[in-house]
């Protein structure tokens, strides 16, 4: 793990310890961005807890792969389109159409 993310790893861990202190507890799932230092956090202080990767961060960060500014709109309404299935196989049958 790179040295960056251990010391927000520590941060986050010490953030964690003080709303454990201040009785936030039985926590069972999370969504956050994709932050090693968190993730990393979370997996110490709640052994086996559930994360989710924020749908709006990973859009936005998506953004930035996309070569060309005018491409983002339908590249943001095509993941959209996956979060929003109503079933399970929908959403995997739009990834399949999106990505080939």
């Amino acid at each position: 793990m790179p040295v960056g993310a251990l010391e927000a790893s520590h941060r986050a861990a010490s953030n964690g310890a003080r709303l454990q202190q201040r009785g936030v507890n039985g926590v069972k799932y999370v969504v956050s961005d994709d932050h090693d230092g968190l993730k990393a956090a979370l997996n110490a202080l709640m052994p086996g807890i559930l994360w989710q990767r924020c749908q709006c961060h990973l859009q936005c960060n998506a953004a930035g792969y996309v070569p060309k500014t005018r491409m983002r709109k339908q590249v943001h309404n095509d993941i959209r389109n996956i979060f929003n299935a109503p079933r399970p196989p929908t959403g995997r049958a739009a990834i399949e159409v999106l990505c080939g």
